[in-house]
């Protein structure tokens, strides 16, 4: 884990203090954000160079490092809003040259967008974007997520399962942008995003119950071939069973191939649902993607694949047929089609769904893994039966 944070390191030989009213103990404790046991790089915002515009505010002074450059500039304020030009950042006004810039606030933790963030931010331009990053310790990560991807009043023992699971995903993506880094010399600068994209972060969340999990499972992670799993996890599998489905490599993930099914999810109100939607509204989005279709005559599901999960959706505009993948047919009823096991029924010119669970039916089930707990299973079993063939590490700083 050495190179996670050496570059960090390299910082306090190479910087020089500017001549502004800041003691050296308010620099010294500053830089101790910077003293990650590992950290993790976590992607708060993405946009093209000429729509770059951050506002970030902290308690006191904001220091800012250009490591390319060596230099550290003290801004006096309590606000920073920040633009971008081609090879530089623009912050309040002032040029600051480079394109990798870390941002430090020399007391409390800088907020954005309205959510305080523990650790450090970076802003990166690279291949015409901006990217605004929050480089933290992977314990505090854990600790901020688990609140989200949770719920309060849980079992313990479901908590630390999802606690690992966290970790062990995130340990994951930690790992493998290192490693393109390494094969291609350049990866975006972020390990994971800040949305269900990966796993949902919005900065500081410590509550004393998550506390408590995250420091009795402290650096635990689930391994597969003595390597950190990408332990995915969903709401609700609804019974599918994950190795009879089509597309996906269990060869690199043998871990999800589950070949058995999970019936402990089956009281919640998700196991199966059923949904409406109208022609109007399908035929609205529809042409979004196939602008010249007409009004919408049919639809169907064109096929699916072993584990009951629909491939591909086809539907009949005023003169031909059409075809749309799943997935980018369910895209906008995000909010209506809880996953893509589900079925139709016309009825007239509105569609019935009726379907099976809420997610990708990948991982650890959390509604089973409550279940599972108010039966007396703990975190380890949980896990094991969801992630067959893996085994428990400790993470360990260095």
């Amino acid at each position: 884990m050495k190179k996670l944070y050496s570059i960090f390191l390299l910082l306090f030989c190479t910087l020089t203090v500017s001549a502004i009213p800041v003691t050296n103990s308010q620099l010294t404790k500053a830089f101790k954000a910077l003293e990650f046991d590992i950290p993790i790089r976590v992607l708060l915002d993405e946009k093209p160079l000429a729509q770059v515009t951050w506002k970030i505010a902290s308690p006191t002074y904001f220091v800012i490092f250009a490591p390319h450059q060596k230099t550290k500039t003290i801004f006096q304020a309590a606000k920073l809003t920040i633009t971008a030009q081609k090879n530089s950042f623009v912050i309040n006004g002032k040029k600051v040259e480079g394109d990798h810039l870390f941002i430090l606030p020399l007391h409390g933790p800088m907020s954005f967008q309205g959510d305080a963030f523990d650790g450090v931010f970076a802003l990166t331009l690279s291949q015409g974007k901006g990217y605004l990053v929050n480089h933290l310790d992977i314990e505090d990560y854990v600790l901020s997520v688990l609140p989200y991807e949770s719920w309060p009043g849980w079992p313990d023992e479901t908590q630390k399962a999802l606690c690992i699971s966290v970790r062990s995903y995130g340990i994951a993506k930690v790992l493998e942008q290192r490693k393109k880094h390494e094969k291609k010399g350049h990866a975006v600068p972020y390990d994971i995003k800040n949305t269900n994209v990966h796993q949902n972060y919005r900065g500081v969340l410590k509550s004393a119950p998550y506390r408590k999990i995250v420091e009795e499972t402290r650096g635990v992670v689930l391994a597969h071939d003595n390597k950190p799993i990408l332990a995915m996890f969903d709401i609700c599998c609804g019974g599918v069973v994950p190795s009879l489905k089509k597309g996906i490599h269990f060869s690199k993930a043998p871990y999800l191939e589950r070949t058995y099914p999970c019936y402990f999810c089956k009281d919640y109100k998700f196991y199966r649902w059923e949904r409406r939607l109208h022609f109007d509204h399908i035929e609205k989005e529809l042409k979004k993607e196939f602008p010249h279709m007409g009004a919408l005559k049919d639809i169907k599901v064109g096929s699916y694949d072993a584990a009951g999960v629909a491939q591909d959706i086809k539907f009949k505009g005023m003169r031909e047929w059409y075809s749309l993948p799943a997935s980018k047919f369910r895209s906008p009823f995000i909010k209506d089609v809880y996953s893509l096991a589900f079925d139709f029924k016309r009825n007239g010119r509105s569609l019935t769904l009726r379907g099976k669970g809420h997610g990708h039916h990948m991982g650890l089930c959390q509604r089973g893994a409550y279940q599972m707990a108010l039966k007396g299973w703990n975190h380890r079993n949980i896990l094991k039966f969801y992630y067959p063939n893996t085994t428990f590490m400790r993470l360990k700083k260095k």
